[in-house]
């Protein structure tokens, strides 16, 4: 049998499917009865209006814009990073929590206040070489790769040591999805589970299937 937070998982995940931009999702109906909003163990750092998360892409970086932003195209490598959401525009905890148990249904735009990228595996394909007749790949390559899935491990071990849920929430977005209105898709997932565990938006580019592999 489907417990409550499956059935509520379940549910924001078909909402957050067909958003048509970045706005926070109407509040499940799961909250808007007598237990609420479930706030009460969660951490006074955790009570606030933005959401700090992770991401993987494989989208080029936009070279034409004065900050980082990501747009549909391929890069032939992958970065990974952080990106701050701010729901309902600078929204205090107080009126957040109104909003999160409200049946208004009112949507509440959700702003992408920066994104820092944190790392980047090297191009693919990796260079190799074919020694006694089986391929080895460069070992110059195979250093800046190690060292970057360690530093990537390291993020995801920082984050999970913040929670009491040792769970990782993984969005891969659908169709048609800018890289902002995927991140904010998850950031409302994300408070809607009760702000446990880790968030981490995998968005692919629009020119390629899962990440790293061409369509």
């Amino acid at each position: 049998m489907l417990n409550r937070k499956t059935l509520l998982t379940l549910f924001i995940l078909t909402l957050s499917g067909c958003a048509s931009g970045p706005t926070l999702m109407p509040t499940p109906n799961l909250y808007t009865g007598e237990k609420g909003y479930p706030y009460s163990d969660l951490k006074a750092e955790q009570k606030n209006a933005q959401v700090d998360m992770l991401y993987v892409t494989d989208r080029a970086p936009n070279p034409e814009k004065d900050r980082l932003e990501y747009g549909s195209g391929r890069s032939p490598s992958i970065g990974f990073g952080s990106t701050l959401i701010d729901i309902g525009n600078d929204m205090d905890w107080d009126r957040l929590m109104k909003v999160s148990q409200s049946e208004s249904g009112r949507s509440h735009n959700m702003i992408v206040k920066n994104r820092i990228e944190q790392g980047r595996f090297p191009p693919t394909p990796h260079p190799f070489s074919v020694v006694n007749s089986l391929p080895v790949e460069d070992p110059e390559t195979k250093k800046v790769f190690d060292k970057t899935a360690a530093k990537f491990r390291a993020e995801i071990n920082r984050r999970l040591a913040l929670t009491e849920s040792k769970n990782i929430t993984v969005y891969v977005h659908g169709f048609n999805n800018t890289f902002d209105e995927a991140t904010a898709n998850l950031a409302g997932i994300w408070h809607f589970m009760g702000r446990q565990g880790v968030p981490l938006t995998c968005t692919p580019s629009a020119h390629s299937g899962p990440l790293g592999v061409k369509s």
